[in-house]
């Protein structure tokens, strides 16, 4: 039998989904109109798994997809490497897919056998001559690409905000601005990220030359009620096992909403209750949560080792005080133990790193799962399980 809840990799089209749907019919609804747009979110959020259910749907109209994944481009030549492979990969899929159907060919040629003098009449595609030096000759080819496959295209560039490291001063930016300008209904690009400043500054300032170049959407935590209808669906279905609405609902609560640590906890959950039925739910619940917290603290752990001590005993204070809207007060400071300048320089690195943002209540912490680090990062497992012990009960 298997596992209804997908981790590890993107969810396919056609595989269980939680929900989504208002995310899915906004895209849906901008594509087909032949909007850009620009979707971002948090790591592990399921940006992918998203742009994966709408690009089955439009599959299903006669569209195609690329994928062009940025997330390790380190500079010019990678970017441009990556584009040519993925614009490659098409042309010969579709060179496969087009063979022998005549009415789809570029090009019909008449040839002769100089053996036998039969002749035929066969198909044959046609590349251009001209090498590809520069990311603007690419990139008009990804515009031609509709007309040769007669296929709508649906362009998806993930880790969009990665060509920022090597071009700061916004001119690769720039660069697809001009060549996207001229592309028509054919070509539909999506531009996806996980960081949010950088997309915000590169959609959104009237200085960068994406500046209202596609439609933004943020995609948020996962809402209580879609989650926990959808796993107590998909555990009735698969084990005909009823999974109890109060005990999703505080998976829910302790992950925040987060769609990819809600999505490990079933996945285990399932598997466990595969092999016994008979498990003590609590027990089990507390026992996976603790496995993940851990594997949460190690996680977090690394990425945040660059930071100083003082940054992280402000990263903590505003997890554990949030809102925070007077981070300057005597009060905080006196708290904290931190000084003016600290709190000043640490909330910079944090909000440049998009660890910390500014609400109109107060500063918070980005992302559920590091709040959740920044909570237990000094507890020891017999110290987390305690905890579990008082919030599941």
């Amino acid at each position: 039998m298997t596992n209804p809840f997908v981790i590890q990799r993107p969810i396919r089209y056609g595989e269980p989904f939680c929900n989504r749907k208002a995310e899915k019919e906004w895209l849906l609804k901008r594509i087909l109109g032949a909007e850009a747009v620009f979707l971002y979110s948090l790591r592990r959020y399921g940006k992918t798994s998203l742009v994966n259910q709408v690009s089955g749907v439009l599959a299903s109209q006669g569209w195609e997809t690329i994928f062009v994944d940025l997330t390790n481009v380190r500079k010019l030549e990678e970017l441009a490497l990556i584009l040519k492979k993925a614009l490659e990969k098409v042309y010969s899929s579709f060179w496969e897919r087009l063979k022998g159907l005549a009415q789809k060919s570029p090009k019909m040629v008449l040839e002769m056998d100089p053996l036998t003098g039969k002749t035929s009449l066969s198909l044959k595609f046609e590349e251009k001559t001209t090498n590809i030096f520069t990311l603007e000759t690419l990139l008009e080819r990804y515009l031609e690409l509709p007309k040769h496959i007669d296929r709508f295209l649906l362009l998806v560039i993930d880790e969009f905000q990665e060509i920022r490291q090597f071009s700061p001063d916004g001119a690769v930016e720039g660069t697809f601005r001009k060549v996207f300008q001229r592309r028509d209904e054919g070509l539909v690009p999506l531009f996806l990220g996980s960081r949010r400043r950088i997309l915000k500054d590169m959609f959104e300032s009237e200085k960068a030359p994406f500046y209202k170049g596609a439609s933004p959407l943020e995609l948020h935590e996962i809402p209580q009620e879609d989650y926990v209808v959808f796993v107590r669906e998909e555990f009735r279905k698969t084990l005909h096992f009823p999974v109890p609405e109060k005990l999703l609902a505080k998976v829910w609560e302790l992950f925040g909403g987060h769609p990819y640590l809600g999505q490990k906890f079933a996945a285990r959950l399932w598997t466990a209750i595969l092999l016994n039925k008979k498990v003590v739910l609590k027990d089990l619940a507390i026992q996976l949560c603790v496995e993940i917290i851990e594997e949460e603290k190690q996680l977090y752990s690394l990425q945040n080792k660059k930071f100083p001590v003082y940054v992280l005993d402000l990263f903590e204070s505003i997890a554990e005080n949030e809102p925070v809207k007077r981070p300057f007060s005597k009060e905080f400071l006196k708290n904290t133990g931190l000084v003016t300048t600290e709190v000043q320089r640490g909330l910079r690195l944090l909000e440049e790193q998009d660890k910390v943002v500014k609400t109109q209540e107060g500063w918070r912490v980005v992302d559920p799962s590091e709040r959740l680090w920044l909570r237990f990062r000094l507890y020891s497992e017999e110290e987390v399980a305690a905890w579990l012990e008082g919030f599941f009960s």
